[in-house]
């Protein structure tokens, strides 16, 4: 009998025991998967994985915005702001470039000398990325300075991250991601392409990612 009564004891502590690490890592999924907390500039929510860098924000009356930065002495930052209900028209501008009729030209509605949206030059270099993460997609453009001082020159970098379904929206730029000294420095732009397909838009009112099928809900 008392054998009997050691053995049901030592099933329900396993049991116990299950249910509680099964509770934790429920707790943990979050942890476990590499992502950071929540970051909320102005209506903006999003994780993504830190690998070792740290993220700010900034809820100025006027200006919602996060930033990447890199762990040790990297010499570079991912702005982060964020455009909640941006219209196409105001995507294009934070990208500072728009396609029309299949091609892309440089966003200027027309002011001054320069005229409505001209064309980038070959010497511009202008490059365009179709960017995807587990709920967004997003454009990043790239094109290098032509004017000004020489030795400053560099080849610049802008994003828009775009929520699936969902009213989010995460601009940067223009970032510097080479310098065009001769010999040009080395491009930082793999690393924060990187640090950007890591994001991923939450639904702060219950802290868990807004995926597609979610989003178009609401």
């Amino acid at each position: 009998m008392k054998r009997v009564v050691i053995l049901v004891g030592l099933v329900l502590a396993a049991t116990v025991a299950c249910a509680r690490q099964s509770a934790s890592d429920s707790s943990t999924g979050t942890a476990s998967a590499g992502l950071s907390p929540i970051y909320s500039p102005g209506k903006c929510h999003f994780r993504l994985k830190l690998n070792g860098g740290t993220v700010s924000v900034h809820n100025a009356s006027s200006f919602q915005s996060a930033g990447y930065y890199p762990p040790g002495t990297e010499n570079w930052s991912v702005p982060l702001l964020c455009y909640a209900g941006a219209s196409q028209d105001q995507i294009d501008q934070q990208l500072d470039a728009k396609k029309i009729n299949g091609t892309w030209v440089w966003y200027n509605p027309g002011a001054g000398n320069v005229p409505e949206n001209p064309p980038f030059t070959p010497e511009q270099h202008f490059h365009a990325y179709a960017l995807s993460g587990s709920n967004w997609k997003g454009t990043a453009i790239t094109y290098d300075d032509t004017t000004g001082d020489e030795a400053t020159r560099g080849r610049n970098l802008f994003f828009c991250l775009v929520e699936t379904g969902g009213s989010q929206v995460l601009c940067g730029g223009p970032i510097p991601v080479r310098a065009l000294v001769d010999p040009p420095s080395t491009s930082t732009l793999p690393k924060i392409m990187a640090v950007l397909k890591t994001i991923e838009f939450v639904d702060a009112s219950v802290g868990s990612p807004t995926p597609a099928s979610a989003a178009a809900a609401h």
